[in-house]
């Protein structure tokens, strides 16, 4: 996020290019031997969450969205519980989810979404639901656990977020809401107070292939 000491501003997102995204499809669909549209199943829950008050109305969004690069999405709601657990353990083909952090330390963004460590399975929970695998950033998050000084973590964070963007992972990340920062901006401006924390209050919703 924007507002935190490890964010790097040098980093440029990917930007919007439709028709580069149509030569990409029909590139992809010569190379790999298949036809457009291409046939994908997306997963979405049911039940709004707080993070995510209308799942299906962002479904509806990404189908008529990606119907216009050469793909055909079919939508299929899950209770919340059984939606989560149907992503975890890896058996979508692209998934809806919403997540939101517990805090405001850069491993918390990147770990929990992003490292081999947090992969599920079948009875196992785990937040990374791509199922990203990287060395390289797992090795720099690490670093980052038993680095103290700032001055020292930040690089390893700014390196693991260049990796991040630079296409090696799968996670689109669709909004990235940055809320109040304090108890005292929240009440300037009259919104309930939901934790009794001065942490960066993100929400993060993407779409996990």
């Amino acid at each position: 996020p924007p507002r935190m000491w490890s964010h790097d501003e040098s980093l440029v997102d990917h930007p919007f290019d439709l028709e580069r995204a149509k030569q990409l499809m029909k590139e992809a669909a010569e190379e790999g031997g298949f036809e457009l549209p291409l046939p994908l199943k997306l997963s979405v829950m049911s039940q709004a969450r707080p993070y995510m008050p209308q799942p299906t109305t962002i479904a509806g969004f990404l189908k008529d969205s990606l119907h216009k690069i050469g793909i055909e999405l079919s939508v299929q709601g899950r209770d919340v519980n059984e939606h989560f657990k149907h992503l975890m353990g890896g058996g979508h083909q692209l998934g809806l989810a919403g997540w939101t952090s517990d805090n405001s330390d850069p491993d918390n963004f990147l770990y929990q979404p992003l490292d081999p460590d947090n992969i599920g399975s079948e009875g196992r929970e785990g937040n990374n639901l791509s199922r990203f695998r990287d060395e390289k950033f797992h090795e720099l998050l690490l670093a980052g656990q038993k680095e103290m000084n700032l001055d020292r973590r930040l690089p390893l964070y700014q390196e693991a977020q260049a990796i991040v963007i630079d296409g090696r992972n799968d996670n689109t990340w669709l909004l990235h809401d940055i809320g109040p920062t304090t108890k005292k901006e929240k009440r300037s401006r009259k919104t309930s107070l939901r934790r009794a924390t001065l942490t960066t209050e993100t929400r993060r919703y993407w779409l996990a292939i």
